[in-house]
């Protein structure tokens, strides 16, 4: 399978015009969702230490608002990268490799569609990206958000059940009785709990990978091996290379002791 640090393309316009997708998700974050979050917490404590009459009810309101808004916000996330995946995708197809099919997929298909469509069109899968387990995964959180119970969630928790911690996933002893048992029904996606660290991580993994396209398109440029700006600048990105920890979902198969696929 081609790497980030080999694969070379033909360049195009589309590849210029993803020069500040990374910079937009993080400032997303920076600006909108982590001071958005920090109000609603100030409010769940504000009523987590108040007496008055129907303090406890407010309480569990801010509380509900916090997490509904988490999860609106993971949705946001989403289709933020979605809208310059597809974005850039489509223009790629228009300047390299057009066909009406293939631009019905850039514009109207899933990640795992749009995964064999960047393999035809500039000779690298997605998933051969370091970011791909995450994007995945945003992926099905994201849809589970947007449609709650039914077969998203049900997908999201077959493979992700770690988004509903108190939700037993393993045998368990009823009381009075001698032999194990295992849940029979799967949770609602009311008892869905997304972690601060997962919108973090999602924003993260969506910046690499556009740093990853940047890498190839620099690595692709016929002055590349001899422009010593264009070079600083794939330095700099190899750099960010080594400071990336494994994706989120790939560190935490490690610590359930499952068997893990190995991240590019």
């Amino acid at each position: 399978m081609p790497t980030i640090n080999t694969h070379r393309w033909t360049n195009c316009l589309a590849d210029a015009n993803t020069a500040f997708n990374g910079l937009r998700v993080r400032a997303f974050l920076q600006d909108v969702v982590e001071p958005a979050l920090a109000t609603l917490d100030a409010d769940v404590e504000r009523w987590a230490n108040t007496t008055e009459g129907g303090a406890a009810f407010a309480h569990a309101n801010a509380q509900d608002l916090t997490r509904a808004t988490t999860e609106a916000f993971c949705l946001s996330i989403h289709s933020l990268f979605e809208r310059q995946l597809r974005r850039w995708l489509g223009g790629c197809v228009v300047s390299l490799a057009f066909t009406p099919e293939r631009l019905r997929v850039a514009r109207r298909e899933n990640l795992e569609k749009l995964d064999g469509l960047l393999q035809e069109v500039r000779g690298i899968p997605l998933h051969a990206f370091h970011s791909w387990p995450d994007l995945k995964r945003l992926e099905l959180l994201a849809n589970a958000c947007r449609h709650g119970d039914g077969t998203s969630a049900d997908r999201l928790f077959d493979q992700h059940p770690e988004f509903w911690p108190e939700w037993a996933t393993t045998s368990f002893l009823l009381p009075g009785q001698t032999e194990p048992v295992m849940p029979v029904v799967q949770p609602t996606f009311e008892s869905i709990v997304v972690p601060r660290e997962s919108l973090r991580n999602f924003v993260e993994a969506i910046a690499w990978f556009w740093d990853d396209t940047e890498y190839i398109y620099l690595n692709s440029l016929p002055t590349g091996t001899t422009d010593h700006n264009v070079q600083a600048s794939m330095a700099r990105l190899c750099q960010g290379w080594e400071a990336r920890p494994a994706p989120l979902c790939v560190r935490q198969e490690d610590e359930r002791g499952r068997p893990t696929t190995e991240a590019t």
